[in-house]
């Protein structure tokens, strides 16, 4: 199947053209040869009315100011962006499941895929109180306090009397520029919050108010039938920059009930939230062709006499740029184009692969058992076929030999002596106590443990354990499968340099607790195989976000050999 090209307008997208039919009765969410009534079909245009003045007249000018400012060097998150996520969201979706879409459904559909970057744009008054040396924007991106400083030494320069002309236009010239890294950096972070689409849509409230005849409601327009979708609708649009597993994970406030519901009822309809939030994250990804990053743009924006390996925006851009058009077969995704780089060539296979994990993943949360269970024509293969310009493409690199990397990090020149290794896993021991205490305090304002909190136990050889054994036990936090996959088996990354880490840091300074992790490389585990050639690793999350308390026992034979993963109930917190 070729990818025909985008509708210009809103009213063209064929997710409309279907609600529009259902509001003259031409087509049934019920069935080819179901009636529907008056008062649905008046539900419907109301819909679509509301739909269209939504888009037009408050996201949309709203989404074009993201590729301004503070986002410009990053590929468009514009009105065209949104109208190609929503038109991608009927390609990919099957027949069956076209032809079973709710009215509220389709209004999710497309509401969300204008809606779900909307808060990386930031107004005058935005960018004002993100930078303002109170806002948190300093504790969330852990800036350095001498970089804060820097910050006022240059607006003391401007404001200063004696300073010269031009040393006030340089001052300006280097803070507007850092205030831009900053507000890039925290608005992508932070765009797919709660607290910023709650931020997005107390402003438009306030822009009806100011002026009710030229913006309208925005509350009454996330409704069918007199019923509200908005608090679904923003669920949704925070669950496409997190993992594929959120969609099966259960609901914050009610754990018995999923958090993404197959089977949610909106006035009259149901809507399947899983539905609407996995279309998102797979149209949003699959936008990947040139419509995305215009030309002119390209060259107006991005400094292009840089080497494209040194510059990221040139890298985004370019690999855009490159894809000419792209086809859904049977078997697979194939993206065509022409290249000139062999570094652009390489991104744009790796983001292959990065879209074909994205589908795996997101599949992997519909239960085949299910009828209807995966409601999308999209094959599990994605593949790139580009005309090499002037180069040919060979995935040439560097590769590191395991064995040899691993001895080379646990020699002399990092651990000159073998029981640095105990000294290792304590120290990530204390780190997982003391953070539990934190979060304990946090959340239950509850008192720290102080008895029996890291124990160390050595054994002699046993008839239960033919060689000597070592164990030592906390009860810290713990880890679930995502920190298992993502930072314990990921040599170089710790858990306590990802963002998930940093949005904990910064609800704990705010309620006047802190806590700085002795580990720091996520390489400290590897001295183990210092003492033993065979480990074992017993453990279980204290408390889970996703729900995810299940305990597993990992048993390791050696650092790159394959890793047994046995998993039980757990039987409580320890």
């Amino acid at each position: 199947m070729e990818i025909p090209e985008t509708p210009k307008t809103v009213e063209k997208l064929d997710l409309m053209l279907r609600l529009r039919d259902y509001s003259t009765g031409k087509a049934s969410w019920r069935g080819p040869k179901a009636r529907i009534g008056v008062d649905e079909r008046q539900a419907c245009r109301t819909l679509h009315v509301g739909i269209v003045q939504l888009i037009n007249n408050v996201l949309a000018p709203l989404l074009d100011r993201i590729t301004s400012r503070e986002m410009e060097q990053f590929t468009l998150h514009d009105r065209i962006h949104g109208r190609k996520v929503a038109h991608l969201m009927w390609i990919i979706l099957s027949e069956e499941a076209r032809n079973r879409l709710t009215p509220p459904e389709i209004g999710m559909l497309v509401v969300a895929a204008h809606l779900h970057d909307l808060g990386m744009g930031l107004s005058n008054a935005e960018r004002a109180r993100r930078l303002d040396p109170s806002s948190d924007l300093w504790q969330w991106l852990e800036i350095d306090p001498s970089v804060q400083a820097g910050f006022e030494r240059l607006k003391q320069e401007i404001r200063r009397e004696r300073s010269t002309k031009s040393n006030k236009l340089r001052a300006a010239q280097q803070l507007l520029q850092a205030e831009e890294v900053l507000l890039c950096k925290d608005t992508r972070e932070r765009h797919a919050t709660r607290k910023r689409y709650e931020e997005l849509l107390d402003e438009l409230r306030s822009f009806h108010q100011r002026s009710p005849e030229s913006i309208p409601d925005i509350d009454s327009l996330l409704a069918y039938d007199g019923v509200s979708y908005r608090d679904r609708l923003v669920d949704v649009c925070i669950s496409h920059n997190e993992q594929a597993d959120v969609l099966v994970e259960p609901d914050e406030n009610n754990p018995a009930k999923p958090r993404f519901a197959r089977s949610s009822p909106v006035g009259s309809c149901n809507v399947d939230l899983q539905m609407i939030a996995a279309s998102l994250r797979l149209a949003d990804i699959l936008d990947f062709d040139r419509e995305r990053t215009p030309s002119v743009l390209f060259f107006y924006l991005l400094p292009t006499d840089q080497p494209v390996e040194e510059n990221r925006s040139l890298l985004e851009w370019g690999k855009h740029l490159s894809i000419s058009n792209w086809q859904i077969k049977k078997e697979e995704i194939v993206f065509r184009g022409t290249c000139t780089d062999h570094v652009i060539h390489h991104a744009i296979v790796q983001f292959c692969k990065d879209i074909q994990r994205e589908i795996r993943a997101t599949r992997a949360t519909f239960d085949p058992l299910q009828e209807g269970h995966w409601p999308f024509r999209l094959p599990s293969t994605v593949t790139a076929e580009i005309e090499e310009q002037g180069y040919r493409y060979i995935p040439y690199q560097f590769e590191l030999e395991d064995d040899r990397v691993y001895k080379l990090l646990m020699g002399g020149a990092i651990y000159r002596d073998r029981l640095m290794a105990l000294r290792e896993l304590l120290q990530n021991a204390v780190d997982a106590c003391r953070l539990r205490d934190a979060l304990a305090h946090l959340y239950d304002n509850a008192k720290p443990e102080t008895t029996d909190r890291i124990t160390v136990v050595y054994e002699e050889p046993l008839q239960k354990h033919l060689r000597p054994t070592l164990t030592i036990t906390d009860t810290g936090t713990g880890m679930d499968a995502w920190l298992l996959e993502q930072c314990f088996l990921k040599v170089g990354r710790s858990y306590y340099h990802t963002s998930e880490f940093a949005n904990l840091r910064v609800q704990m300074r705010k309620a006047g607790l802190d806590f700085a992790p002795v580990s720091d490389f996520g390489i400290g585990f590897l001295s183990c195989f210092l003492l033993a050639k065979r480990l074992w690793v017993e453990t279980a999350l204290w408390e889970s976000p996703s729900g995810d308390t299940r305990r597993r026992i990992l048993e390791i034979d050696g650092p790159t050999r394959l890793i047994k993963l046995q998993e039980f109930a757990n039987q409580g917190p320890g």
